[in-house]
């Protein structure tokens, strides 16, 4: 168990790797609750080359763009590789975080529980410590925790109308896909699969009168304009006009520009 809120474990998430679904997780997260004095990019390079991982069986790379306008290489691993990572350490951490993944894949196993509200903050802390930790600095980390944290409570509302600036899966799939030519099945995966996708904005009642009051899910429009944007640049060609792309199985269309209706 992790006791160091100040360095929480590396979130897990599902990606494509080797034509199969899986579980994985940020090389760079991981390195960074190792606590390796190695820097990232010599760290893992030397991992790779003296135990032998393969891409494409045991991780797959990645080349992010970031707001200051560089790019770094993103590494995504197996959960069986991040255990030996952190077995060759030596180190408590590294033991802690090998006990946490196997813990994962137990629960893979059991099936996904739906989560508690108090699981939901817990998870909610994690995910922004973690994206934080690398990119700014302490008092920024803080701030984004505290809009985060506004964020879960809203998810955990039933708002009686939709905010304005937020929007249903139906109005993403018809708004993404005039801009990327994405189709809609290539829409829902990503929202679903990525680890990366952005988290509800809150719970909407459906006031149409055949609906019952049902509950539907509003995103945040610039959440998921930022998501598809990164999809879209990871995206890899595989023909003249099919794309790949690791958390996607299969290729499919994409429009580089936004496509004009």
């Amino acid at each position: 168990m992790n006791t160091d809120i100040n360095n929480p474990f590396p979130a897990v998430g599902k990606g494509q790797i080797g034509g199969q679904l899986v579980q994985t997780v940020n090389a760079r997260e991981l390195h960074a609750f190792l606590k390796v004095h190695t820097r990232f990019n010599d760290w893992i390079n030397n991992r790779i080359r003296e135990f032998g991982f393969v891409e494409n069986q045991d991780y797959v790379s990645l080349t992010e763009n970031l707001v200051s306008g560089g790019s770094r290489k993103e590494y995504y691993i197996t959960l069986d590789m991040g255990k030996e990572l952190g077995m060759v350490e030596r180190t408590p951490k590294g033991k802690e975080v090998r006990q946490h993944f196997i813990e994962c894949e137990q629960q893979l196993k059991l099936g996904t529980a739906i989560p508690t509200t108090a699981e939901a903050f817990a998870s909610a802390f994690q995910m922004i410590a973690n994206a934080e930790r690398t990119q700014t600095q302490q008092a920024k980390a803080i701030s984004r925790l505290e809009q985060q944290v506004e964020r879960v409570e809203i998810a955990q509302t039933v708002l009686r109308q939709r905010p304005s600036n937020a929007e249903g899966i139906t109005h993403i799939r018809s708004r993404i896909g005039r801009l990327y030519g994405l189709s809609a099945n290539v829409i829902d995966e990503v929202m679903r699969q990525s680890p990366y996708a952005p988290k509800p904005a809150g719970m909407v009642r459906n006031d149409h009168g055949d609906a019952d009051g049902s509950l539907y899910a509003v995103f945040w429009q610039k959440d998921i304009t930022k998501t598809f944007d990164r999809f879209v640049d990871e995206c890899k060609p595989d023909t003249a006009f099919l794309f790949t792309h690791p958390f996607i199985e299969g290729r499919f269309r994409v429009a580089r520009k936004p496509v004009v209706a």
